[in-house]
C-alpha cells in the first residue's frame, strides 16, 4: 500500500513523491523538505498550495515566514502554503521557525536555477569581478528594525533571508556557505550598502542566524549569484 494519502498526487511543478519510507515534496524535480508517512496529508496540502500560487504567479517578495498559529508557516501573500509546528520537527528536531526559513531557501534556490539563469557574460551579475566570490560578510536587523523599509520598498519584519549589495540588481538570488559552520542558505538581494572593511555583503539577522554567524557578527564565506528573479508563474 502506498505511502500517500487518498488525496493524490499534486499535479503541476511542486509534486509530493514516495521515496524509502518517506516522502519528499519537490519543486520542478528538486527536493524541498522530507516528511514521515504521518505527515502525507500536510505534504500533499503544501504542494497543492504552491501550484496554485505557481498558476496565478507571484513576486518572490510575496514569499514570507511568518509565526501562526503555535507555529511558523511559509506564505505566498496572504495564503498559506504550510505551517510548520514543533510536533513535525522529526529526527532533526528542528524548531519550526528554522525548517520554515530553509523551506524558504530551497524554493529561493530551485527558483534560481529553473526560472532566473543569468546570461553568461551580463556583468550586472558579477560579484567582485565574477559570479562567485570569497569574503566578510555581517549582519544586521533586529528588533529596532522592524517596520523599516529596504531600499527596494520591502518591510522589515526580522524573518527575511536578504541581503543588502553594493550594486547587484534587486531580486538576485545568492547562495551563502559558511565553511566553519558548513551551512548553506539562499538571500535575495533588496537593500543596499557601501562597502566597508573589506566586506562584500551585509545580510539580515535571520540570514546570519542560519548561517551559524550571529554570534561571531563577521564570516568568512563563498558567495554564489545563481540566479534573478522577481516574479514566477501566471502568464
Amino acid at each position: 500500500m502506498g505511502l500517500l494519502p487518498a488525496l493524490g498526487w499534486a499535479v503541476g511543478p511542486s509534486v509530493v513523491e514516495e521515496e524509502g519510507s518517506g516522502l519528499v515534496w519537490r519543486l520542478f524535480g528538486e527536493e524541498l523538505w522530507r516528511f514521515p508517512p504521518s505527515l502525507g496529508d500536510k505534504a500533499m496540502a503544501a504542494a497543492e498550495e504552491l501550484n496554485v500560487a505557481l498558476a496565478r504567479g507571484f513576486s518572490l517578495s510575496d514569499l514570507k515566514v511568518v509565526e501562526s498559529q503555535g507555529g511558523w508557516s511559509l506564505m505566498v501573500g496572504s495564503c498559506g502554503v504550510i505551517t510548520f509546528l514543533s510536533e513535525d520537527s522529526g529526527l532533526l528536531r528542528l524548531p519550526p521557525r528554522v525548517t520554515a526559513l530553509l523551506v524558504l531557501s530551497r524554493i529561493y534556490d530551485v527558483l534560481g536555477a529553473s526560472c532566473g539563469a543569468v546570461a553568461e557574460g551580463d556583468s550586472r551579475f558579477r560579484l567582485r569581478g565574477g559570479s562567485v566570490a570569497t569574503g566578510k560578510i555581517s549582519w544586521y536587523g533586529g528588533e529596532s528594525f522592524v517596520g523599516r523599509r529596504f531600499s527596494n520598498g520591502e518591510v522589515y519584519t526580522g524573518n527575511e533571508l536578504v541581503a543588502a549589495a553594493k550594486d547587484l540588481p534587486f531580486g538576485t538570488l545568492l547562495r551563502i556557505k559558511n565553511p566553519a559552520t558548513g551551512k548553506t542558505i539562499v538571500v535575495r538581494v533588496v537593500d543596499r550598502f557601501r562597502e566597508h572593511k573589506g566586506r562584500i555583503l551585509d545580510v539580515s539577522k535571520a540570514a546570519a542566524e542560519m548561517l551559524g554567524f550571529k554570534a561571531q557578527g563577521i564570516a568568512n564565506v563563498l558567495v554564489e549569484v545563481i540566479g534573478h528573479v522577481k516574479k514566477v508563474g501566471g502568464k
